[in-house]
């Protein structure tokens, strides 16, 4: 078993190239894949924030923690590093994100009227919570 600041970097890494490939998505207008990776690219940054700086661990026998407990996840982070009024936005966003994704990777998207300018959306959001928590995860290595 891999020990907790491997496995977040490792999950770092996993969020570093979900956020290039949803960029890829959004410019060649792959919708379905500009929401799904957007959303893997926030999940993983925060899996790897959960690794590092807090004790909770996935479920027995699980890799990692259930799709819904992500906003939750990071809603900890953000008061374990004191940072959720400045963070809070970003707690309800992660939330729609998840259901953009869901809404891309179950329901075709011309139904649901997914346009680029809310895949454009969901690209910032995600790179809002990797830049939250990449800070949150870098000040607690130089403290």
């Amino acid at each position: 078993m891999m020990d907790r600041l491997s496995i977040a970097k490792k999950y770092r890494e996993k969020s570093d190239e979900s956020m290039r490939a949803a960029l890829v998505c959004l410019e060649q207008d792959h919708l379905r894949g500009t929401f799904n990776r957007s959303w893997y690219a926030a999940m993983q940054i925060v899996t790897a924030a959960v690794y590092q700086l807090l004790k909770d661990q996935p479920r027995e026998g699980q890799p990692n923690w259930k799709h819904e407990n992500v906003p939750f996840l990071f809603e900890s982070l953000t008061k374990k590093t004191r940072s959720y009024e400045k963070h809070r936005h970003l707690v309800v966003a992660m939330k729609l994100l998840r259901q953009q994704r869901n809404n891309a990777d179950y329901a075709a998207p011309d139904e649901l009227n997914m346009t680029k300018e809310q895949a454009k959306v969901a690209v910032q959001i995600a790179t809002k919570v990797r830049e939250a928590v990449c800070s949150m995860m870098d000040d607690a290595e130089n403290e």
